[in-house]
């Protein structure tokens, strides 16, 4: 008959760094997190540049690319694995930057669609706008929540 002997408990420890190891267990650090994130958004600031004048209605080219910078950030963001005690702020960080970018995207169309008129463009805008302020909203008071919770290095602006 065969005898069954427990393992050593040596063998069990390394067993279990092993599989600690392999399946990178264990939520990020804090400051990695806020590193991984500034990075992120320094990059939409790069990626979606700056409007090229302040005085007038920017040109549909330049709300495109802010779109596509806010997209391409929301989706590196949510990407980035946060610490468990910033995981409900970060999920609803990237919804608001989604939400953001989609309101960037009609108002490309609103620039579009007016077609050089200022009028047609102040209608246009003014059936988005609600929509774009309460997502704006949103982003800030996810802000707020991450510097709330020692986190406003990981959204601090970069520009």
């Amino acid at each position: 008959m065969l005898k069954f002997s427990p393992p050593r408990r040596s063998s069990i420890a390394i067993a279990v760094a092993c599989i600690l190891v392999i399946t990178g267990c264990g939520a990020p650090s804090k400051s990695d997190y806020m590193r991984e994130m500034h990075a992120a958004l320094q990059r939409m600031d790069r990626e979606g540049g700056n409007p090229s004048s302040m005085g007038s209605a920017p040109a549909e080219s330049e709300i495109r690319r802010q779109q596509r910078a806010f997209e391409k950030a929301a989706k590196r963001i949510d990407d980035i694995e946060p610490p468990n005690d910033i995981a409900a702020a970060h999920r609803r960080y990237v919804s608001a930057l989604t939400a953001c970018a989609d309101d960037l995207g009609k108002l490309a169309l609103a620039i579009r669609d007016a077609d050089g008129d200022p009028n047609r463009l102040a209608e246009n805008i003014s059936v988005i706008q609600q929509d774009m302020e309460d997502d704006v909203t949103k982003l800030g008071d996810v802000a707020e929540t991450f510097r709330e919770s020692g986190y406003a290095k990981a959204i601090a602006s970069t520009g």
